[in-house]
């Protein structure tokens, strides 16, 4: 085993014991014992910093098979003998506007104005007076 792959392991398994020493020390701490707490966590850290070491005795690493790498076409011949499969659809190509005639659109759409779909009819109601009249209610409520 390499130096950096023990250093990742080493890392790993403190910090899943320090991941369960901080659940067991807050779950203590909510009973209102600090000492408790304390206690928790340090029993937490060691039991977690032991399960890891006990399951780090077994083989952490997982042989794959040897594999041939396929040999790709070079690019220019897949452009020229591409097929493409049942049920796939090729999408064809648009040019994209240039920016001329996207200003055009943007200023055909401004000229364009939306009819109007209903009425504005102005509110000539006041509400300063009810307003005067409730708060003036509140003042005389509190104050007796």
């Amino acid at each position: 085993m390499m130096d950096s792959e023990r250093v990742g392991l080493v890392a790993f398994d403190w910090s899943l014991a320090l991941l369960i020493a901080a659940v067991t020390g807050w779950c203590a701490l909510r009973l209102g014992i600090p000492l408790l707490a304390a206690a928790a966590a340090l029993t937490g850290f060691a039991l977690g910093l032991w399960a890891m070491r006990w399951a780090g005795r077994k083989p952490r690493f997982f042989a794959l098979r040897a594999f041939e790498v396929p040999d790709w076409p070079e690019p220019t011949e897949l452009a020229l003998t591409e097929t493409l499969p049942d049920g796939v659809v090729r999408l064809p190509v648009r040019r994209l506007p240039t920016p001329g005639e996207l200003e055009q659109r943007v200023r055909a759409h401004l000229e364009r104005r939306p009819a109007p779909t209903a009425e504005i009819v102005e509110l000539r109601s006041d509400a300063s007076a009810a307003l005067r009249k409730a708060l003036a209610g509140l003042k005389a409520a509190r104050s007796s």
